[in-house]
């Protein structure tokens, strides 16, 4: 993509964000970039080291069937399981993501993020003019959002960096998804909230498990009914920046092309049908998404030109 094309995405993106009711979700999409390990290498390192057999790697695999595979890794060797989550994902932070501190100098209300590394808190570590507030789940206070701080959310819980022999909380498997999202459970009330409060920007997320998808038709359904009952409300607005399928990356096969085009067309139409509007790019290197640091530079720039701009005061008119 031209720099021209990035741009547009900048301006639609600012456009959600300017009105200073915006919550950004951060899915891993972002931490893979980084060195992280994706949801299918995580299990299957839980398979080797809980002496169950490993994935086989040309294989898709559903969220939920890898999220059984993680209960029976659980099941068969519980201290192994923590300490392989805490070995990926708690040790310290070498190789940095940008993304991170760009998405932290944007005026968002706060932060949530399924993911159980350290890239975000580290970055926000990095604030100078700010405090932080850092909410790792069971304990998810949403009264704080509100405040100047940044608030940090870490829904399904947050890596161990030390003491790695101790449980890690974290919501992974299939049982620990049903513990956090059952009614009531601390993330869908937790997310539910949000979701009907507040614009909601999606990066580096895919949105596949189940139980986020139940709780995104619910609010859906709830708001879809306010509209109903009050046309004039403003309904709170959802963007996903999403990567799009390179053309160069799968060698002209037009079997393969028409395949892609198809499950792509599903998955928007999926969350076109969650309200979510969502705003591809293509990533010129599959390994890099450099152009998502481009885009929230430019929304960066934004959002420094709205803070410079001189206060408008309307005229006051006499009664």
């Amino acid at each position: 993509m031209d720099q021209t094309e990035l741009i547009e995405i900048s301006k639609k993106l600012w456009k959600l964000i300017e009105k200073n009711n915006c919550i950004v979700w951060i899915g891993s999409g972002l931490s893979v970039i980084a060195g992280y390990p994706n949801w299918k290498s995580t299990i299957n390192q839980l398979c080797n080291r809980c002496c169950l057999e490993e994935l086989d790697q040309s294989k898709n695999y559903t969220a939920k069937s890898l999220m059984h595979i993680a209960d029976k890794c659980k099941l068969k060797n519980p201290d192994e399981y923590s300490r392989v989550l805490s070995d990926l994902f708690g040790h310290r932070t070498v190789r940095d993501r940008r993304a991170y501190h760009l998405l932290l100098r944007l005026p968002f209300k706060g932060y949530i993020t399924t993911n159980f590394d350290h890239l975000l808190m580290k970055a926000a570590d990095l604030l100078e003019d700010r405090g932080k507030n850092i909410y790792k789940y069971p304990h998810l206070d949403l009264s704080s959002i509100n405040t100047s701080d940044k608030s940090i959310y870490y829904i399904h819980g947050l890596a161990r960096e030390e003491n790695p022999s101790l449980k890690n909380n974290l919501v992974l498997s299939n049982s620990e998804f049903y513990k956090a999202y059952s009614d009531p459970g601390v993330v869908s009330s937790f997310l539910k909230s949000v979701l009907q409060m507040y614009n909601i920007l999606f990066i580096g997320c895919q949105l596949e498990e189940d139980e986020i998808k139940r709780v995104l038709h619910n609010v859906n359904d709830i708001q879809l009914q306010i509209t109903e009952e009050d046309p004039r409300w403003n309904k709170p607005q959802k963007s996903m920046l999403l990567a799009t399928e390179s053309r160069t990356s799968i060698n002209n096969c037009e079997d393969e092309i028409t395949t892609i085009n198809e499950t792509e067309k599903n998955r928007i139409k999926y969350f076109n049908e969650l309200s979510i509007d969502v705003i591809k790019y293509i990533p010129r290197d599959e390994n890099l998404h450099e152009e998502i640091e481009y885009i929230l530079e430019k929304i960066c720039d934004f959002a420094e030109a709205f803070k410079r701009a001189p206060i408008r005061i309307s005229p006051r008119e006499d009664i």
